[in-house]
């Protein structure tokens, strides 16, 4: 199976809750940061790690007893040829603050609502780990 992690970034502004999207050079939808875990990570490496390389952000604090994982099959030719079964494992993150540096995998990124948010989202599985988000967000 192909392993990726990658982070629901969140910050707050103002009493509201703002979800952090970036938007994918290769394939120009919107999602949350991820990518493929190293030798030897643990999910939790590899979701700071990738989330740093891909936002800039540091000193993201993870928000205990999250985790949401998607599994899909995947078969994509190129630069990173994959095929097969893939999971993404995600976990919730709160940012210290709103200054992102992109990396040259996205072309823009977007603090937004969760509403905007999720009408952003192309994908269902991934609209519904928002959804899954703010509901523990909200409860927290």
């Amino acid at each position: 199976m192909i392993k990726a992690c990658g982070s629901i970034v969140f910050r707050r502004e103002k009493g509201k809750i703002l979800f952090l999207l970036m938007k994918s050079r290769r394939w120009g939808h919107w999602d949350f940061p991820k990518g493929h875990a190293d030798a030897g990570e643990t999910e939790m490496q590899t979701a700071i790690r990738e989330t740093e390389e891909e936002t800039g952000i540091k000193g993201l604090k993870f928000l205990p007893g999250f985790r949401e994982a998607l599994q899909y099959q995947v078969d994509i030719t190129g630069d990173r040829t994959e095929s097969g079964l893939k999971e993404s494992v995600y976990s919730l993150a709160e940012s210290p603050s709103d200054n992102v540096i992109i990396s040259h995998e996205h072309t823009d990124y977007k603090w937004l609502p969760f509403k905007q948010a999720l009408s952003l989202i192309k994908f269902a599985n991934s609209r519904a780990m928002l959804k899954h988000a703010n509901d523990f967000l909200l409860k927290s």
